[in-house]
């Protein structure tokens, strides 16, 4: 285990510590029984005080993450949620593995159940469409066609930019939401993951402030993480990341780069208003600051107030634009655009060269027929009908048989609901009693915060169930929390994870 401390930092030393081992416990990067170091190694290894490491192993033992046995040592106490990972066995042959450090600070989105190849329950974790309701037949007719006479395209390494045809068709579909490019300012990646992975090994490194909402997507959390990144929350409201308390940041810190997700925010639903949006830009421009805009979900409306993105407003080249097509056409495609210009571009397309010298050609073009098509219009607007009566749906069996005490955003787009329960309620013993007992996973809202995580929100996709399915779960759901928030009230124990 790799823990690296930085003292000069303006996060307490031990709030560092147990945000690091927590992290790696949470994301499963350690397994349920392995033991710790002792506080004397720890505290000589870290050049640290015994009581440092005495006060970061108490909390970790408070939550629930750690168990002590006297004359043993301390172990991670996590229970495996699948019963089909694999199970330490002293006999295993790679148990030596253990002693090879690395360099992972958190995988916390990966270590989901709903993410696993044997995972076959009920998946309101997710945020992704239902097989049923995605375009994959057009697409692959129309790709056919289009392969078929170009199969020499096939046949040879594509720019490490993109596709061009891919780019242009893309310039145009931007133009289309107000923002105006071209396809010589467009970086093709295999999703929007890649995407911000990319942006991060490029310019963060150790110790540079990242700034992000809080709460947030939590694949973006594990990418700056793993870089060394210092990062600092804001939180979000209705009207989307609070850029007063951002102003207030950035008069003490210096950010290197913000992070946000302007429209239909993950996991909140909530848009950011034009007020912000200005704002941010401003704060930027002073700061002489990078802006990650993340954009997954904006094609998904049910309101007729149209928005334009941020990097619409942007003509300073501070904003890099992510468009991911996998998010609205279906996941397995993994095409974004992801816009910036000047030496930013050149030098993030230096970067992917290293990487893996472009995306894979056969997604891009396979995908150019269809967004150039009316067809695509069509389907979004048949897709944004049926989303917003699922989401209706959710909602009004919320609203019938949700316990006082618990609430919830009604998004007026993307795919998710943002539920909030009583302060004492813990989200972790929940989910695995969802998991275990009633084989629903849903997306516990303590991995979308970078720091000092909220125990008691969960995020719950409604476009990726069947609608008899999704129906059956809430109430499921519904029922073990009211279960849970009694037994709470009689002071019974909970099992912890």
């Amino acid at each position: 285990m790799n823990i690296l401390i930085d003292k000069s930092s303006m996060i307490p030393i031990h709030q560092q510590l147990y945000q690091q081992i927590s992290d790696r416990i949470l994301s499963g990067l350690m397994k349920e029984g392995e033991r710790l170091p002792s506080i004397r190694s720890m505290s000589e290894s870290l050049t640290l005080s015994p009581m440092t490491i005495v006060k970061v192993y108490q909390q970790l033992e408070d939550h629930g993450l750690i168990e002590r046995a006297h004359g043993k040592g301390t172990f991670v106490k996590r229970k495996d949620l699948l019963k089909n990972t694999q199970k330490d066995d002293l006999s295993n042959p790679y148990q030596w593995q253990i002693s090879i450090s690395d360099y992972l600070s958190r995988s916390r989105f990966r270590y989901n159940p709903s993410l696993s190849a044997g995972y076959s329950g009920y998946n309101l974790s997710i945020a992704s469409l239902n097989h049923q309701l995605l375009p994959t037949k057009r697409i692959l007719k129309e790709a056919y066609s289009l392969l078929e006479k170009n199969l020499d395209s096939l046949g040879k390494y594509g720019p490490v930019q993109g596709d061009l045809s891919f780019r242009e068709t893309a310039a145009q579909y931007l133009k289309n939401k107000g923002i105006v490019t071209s396809a010589q300012n467009i970086l093709v990646t295999s999703g929007a993951q890649q995407g911000i992975s990319l942006i991060a090994h490029t310019f963060v490194g150790p110790g540079d402030i990242v700034i992000m909402e809080a709460p947030t997507y939590p694949g973006a959390i594990d990418i700056f993480k793993s870089r060394g990144a210092t990062i600092l929350t804001v939180p979000v409201d209705t009207e989307g990341m609070r850029t007063d308390l951002l102003l207030s940041l950035c008069d003490k810190y210096s950010p290197k780069l913000i992070y946000t997700i302007p429209r239909f925010h993950n996991p909140t639903g909530y848009s950011m208003s034009q007020r912000r949006k200005i704002e941010l830009l401003a704060i930027a421009h002073h700061n002489n600051c990078m802006i990650i805009e993340d954009d997954p979900w904006s094609e998904i409306t049910y309101s007729t107030i149209k928005a334009k993105p941020l990097k619409s407003m942007d003509t300073l080249g501070h904003i890099i634009y992510l468009k991911s097509f996998s998010k609205i056409i279906g996941p397995g495609y993994r095409v974004c655009a992801m816009v910036a210009e000047g030496s930013i571009l050149d030098r993030l397309i230096a970067a992917k060269a290293n990487l893996d010298s472009g995306a894979p050609l056969l997604t891009q073009k396979a995908i150019i027929p269809f967004l150039e098509s009316n067809a695509m219009v069509q389907y979004l607007r048949q897709l944004n009908l049926t989303l917003s009566y699922r989401r209706d749906k959710m909602i009004k069996v919320l609203k019938a048989n949700a316990p006082t005490g618990v609430t919830w955003t009604i998004p007026e787009g993307g795919v998710v609901i943002w539920v909030t329960l009583p302060k004492h309620f813990d989200i972790d013993s929940l989910f695995y009693r969802s998991v275990a007992d009633h084989n629903i996973s849903f997306l516990p809202g303590t991995v979308c915060y970078a720091n000092e995580p909220e125990f008691n929100h969960l995020r719950l996709c409604f476009s990726y169930l069947d609608e008899d399915e999704l129906e059956i779960c809430i109430l499921s759901l519904c029922r073990l929390i009211r279960d849970m928030m009694e037994h709470q009230g009689n002071h019974s124990p909970l099992p912890m994870i």
